[in-house]
């Protein structure tokens, strides 16, 4: 079976998945950001020969110079911004446990766009990954992954190098050595939400260019996720926060390959 690398995003895994398998691969942002007046971005995915329609996202105006300057501050990120990744971790720190329904869209190169729908389960470390033909079980530990259907299943030692983000991370990367900016409000489905734009101050140790995060306002969730990677293809994670819940009692074993379910799936492990 084809080993998968998955994405926290998370997913708007949130959480994403981001680059999570079983041994993380770097990961890296750019510093590459377009000046943006008062500007809309075509919102209409078209995703295996199908498409998602949402509303047109408009960008309040940025001034181009001020962005420019604030990019260049080896400091680094605005006050707003900062403050604003503070509220998203501390509230997501009160929660034992986070579940959502998500959407990933995964740009190619050549343009080609493929969409995936799915779910997601988080407690501290742990988490479960459920979309598209894959599910994914990590109990910090350890990670599985399986193609539904199959007769194997892949467990492999977990491993997160400073580089990579697992979902649990997403909550908390601003505190790692990331510039961070606010690029003002977008308007989409009835949300107003802020725009925040994350650049690694050691971009080489990166292979993505940069990270959006769409972060509700009123309810300072994350809705949803962009990373640019530097050869050219984007994964967008969006959460639908209308099936975020929290606080749901998962015992740990929830986040592990259940073998007496799955009698017939071979486990093939790759910690030895």
């Amino acid at each position: 079976m084809k080993k998968f690398k998955i994405w926290a995003i998370v997913l708007p895994l949130i959480f994403v998945a981001a680059n999570c398998q079983s041994d993380t691969s770097g990961q890296a942002i750019r510093e590459e950001k377009k000046d943006v007046g008062e500007s809309t971005i075509p919102a209409t995915l078209t995703v295996d020969s199908s498409s998602i329609q949402v509303d047109s996202l408009v960008i309040d105006s940025v001034n181009s110079s001020e962005l420019a300057k604030q990019k260049e501050n080896s400091t680094g990120s605005d006050t707003k911004s900062k403050e604003i990744l503070k509220r998203v971790s501390r509230d997501y720190q009160t929660y034992k446990t986070i579940s959502s329904k998500f959407t990933l869209v995964s740009k190619a190169m050549n343009g080609k766009e493929s969409k995936s729908k799915g779910q997601i389960w988080m407690k501290g470390k742990k988490f479960k990954l459920d979309y598209g033909e894959q599910e994914i079980f990590c109990n910090s530990k350890y990670i599985w992954t399986y193609v539904k259907g199959d007769f194997e299943v892949n467990k492999d030692t977990f491993k997160n190098k400073n580089s990579g983000i697992d979902p649990s991370d997403l909550f908390t990367i601003y505190k790692r050595d990331f510039k961070s900016l606010h690029e003002g409000e977008i308007s989409r489905a009835g949300s107003v939400c802020d725009v925040i734009h994350m650049v690694p101050n050691r971009s080489k140790n990166y292979s993505w260019s940069w990270i959006r995060l769409e972060v509700e306002k009123t309810s300072g969730k994350i809705q949803r996720l962009i990373q640019h990677n530097k050869n050219g293809t984007e994964v967008i994670i969006e959460l639908d926060l209308k099936t975020f819940v929290t606080n749901q009692a998962l015992a740990d074993t929830y986040f592990e390959w259940n073998a007496a379910a799955h009698e017939d799936v071979e486990v093939i492990d790759l910690t030895r």
